[in-house]
């Protein structure tokens, strides 16, 4: 934790153990370039809601959550337009808990607490 120029809180060196992996799907990222250190072949990596994720077809394509009672979900980008794809996240409503490092967004999806 540090200050910036502006006298704001500068968190982009932070990190939280627990539940959230150091690397890969689900772990912090400011950009997507920070979610590519070893990604699987045919794996297009995103950075959504500052955390990595990645295309899916079905939510099976997400994996297990990697922890609290949050559910993986395969989402369109657009439900009017699927031919644009769709990406992995970690489902928070209806009172589902987020890994911890997590926080419940809008009540929908789990984030980075450093968003």
């Amino acid at each position: 934790l540090g200050c910036s120029d502006d006298c704001t809180l500068n968190v982009t060196s932070c990190s939280l153990d627990g539940d959230r992996p150091a690397d890969g799907q689900w772990s912090e990222c400011q950009d997507y370039p920070d979610c590519e250190s070893d990604p699987p072949d045919g794996i297009i990596w995103h950075c959504e809601n500052y955390l990595c994720s990645f295309d899916c077809q079905t939510d099976n394509d997400c994996g297990p959550s990697p922890g609290g009672t949050a559910t993986t979900e395969c989402r369109p980008l657009s439900p009017e337009h699927p031919e644009q794809g769709a990406r992995c996240y970690l489902n928070c409503s209806e009172g589902k808990t987020c890994p911890s490092g997590m926080a419940c967004g809008s009540g929908i999806y789990c984030q980075s607490l450093f968003e």
